[in-house]
């Protein structure tokens, strides 16, 4: 099993913008490629915050769509 990576400043605050998409309209398509395309698949959730968490575990296990 590949260990986590904890997110860095810029990380952050781009899962902090998609995680707000999310809330605010749901998962779709776009997240999931938006999340894909950064390479979001091994950043620890714990390195990032609480409201931002859901997206990432969700994404991480099963996609946003």
């Amino acid at each position: 099993m590949m260990e986590k990576e904890k997110a860095d400043k810029f990380t952050q605050g781009y899962l902090c913008a998609l995680s707000n998409i999310y809330h605010g309209h749901g998962g779709g398509v776009i997240i999931d490629e938006a999340l894909r395309a950064a390479g979001i698949k091994n950043i620890d959730p714990m390195s990032v915050d609480e409201f931002d968490r859901e997206m990432l575990i969700k994404f991480q296990d099963e996609g946003c769509t």
